[in-house]
């Protein structure tokens, strides 16, 4: 796939995650990173969905096939964010998104696989 096709097929994964987020249709699977790093800056939904929401292409690094639906694609982001730790000390976090949009019938929803503070550095694939 030339990578204009890879990057128009991401831009409408998250057309769609936007529409998923912005209407509540979303969640974030709740595996032990995910709950670490929630509970670790005491992220509301709202902040929660906020981040979300402000992911673009640029913070975009990698795709693969998805697991749980054939012809899917999860999706792997990375963006820093200024989170306040325990101490209530603001400090820059690289966050580690990865998501796909399930589809039931008429309806998506985005399933967020991965929401936790960033293991390794990423290269950017569409980096403006």
């Amino acid at each position: 796939m030339a990578p204009i096709l890879k990057r128009e097929l991401f831009e409408l994964s998250l057309v769609c995650m936007r529409e998923c987020v912005e209407s509540g249709n979303f969640i974030i699977i709740n595996r032990e990173k995910n709950k670490a790093f929630i509970s670790e800056y005491s992220l509301r939904k709202e902040q929660q969905r906020d981040m979300m929401l402000s992911l673009s292409t640029g913070d975009y690094f990698g795709f693969e096939e998805s697991k749980n639906f054939q012809g899917g694609y999860v999706h792997k982001l990375c963006r820093g964010f200024e989170l306040p730790n325990s101490f209530g000390e603001v400090q820059q976090v690289d966050v580690y998104v990865k998501f796909e949009i399930e589809h039931e019938g008429k309806e998506e929803q985005t399933v967020v696989i991965s929401f936790h503070e960033a293991e390794h550095p990423v290269q950017y694939l569409f980096a403006d």
